[in-house]
């Protein structure tokens, strides 16, 4: 169906006038604390209804598909594009231009004993390091 063309996505069904655009905002960093998001600036957006994080889903829902992965990274990212929240509008371009404009701030201090783990490991080309930078990583 789909190499042949007769697949149906989304995008291809006629819009409901009652329907609303989502956008993930995803983190930009492998593994960090983030110490505050503020979606403030995407809140005065024309047509931007509400921004959804980890303290809006009861006891920070978890996504079966994952296992028990969080819905939403609620102080520690793990990975380059992990969810952090998602930003609803009316327009799909409000929702892109929205999650854009959330700031997500993350610990520095954090960033750092990462960037230091990545070299120590590359230096001595161990597991072990790797493992010790994961666990550092995960108890600041």
């Amino acid at each position: 169906m789909q190499a042949s063309g007769e697949a149906i996505y989304t995008l291809d069904q006629p819009q409901s006038k009652e329907g609303l655009w989502a956008c993930y905002v995803a983190s930009d960093h492998p593994l960090a604390r983030f110490d505050a998001v503020d979606a403030s600036q995407a809140m005065k957006l024309p047509g931007v209804v509400a921004y959804i994080g980890a303290k809006d889903i009861p006891k920070g829902g978890v996504n079966s598909a994952l296992g028990q992965e969080p819905v939403f990274a609620e102080e520690l990212v793990e990975w380059v594009g992990q969810p952090i929240g998602l930003l609803v509008a009316e327009t799909r371009a409000a929702a892109e231009r929205g999650a854009q404009l959330v700031k997500v701030w993350p610990n520095r201090a954090v960033l750092t004993l990462f960037v230091q783990c990545v070299k120590h490991v590359w230096q001595v080309n161990s597991n072990s390091a790797r493992l010790a930078c994961m666990a550092a990583g995960s108890r600041h």
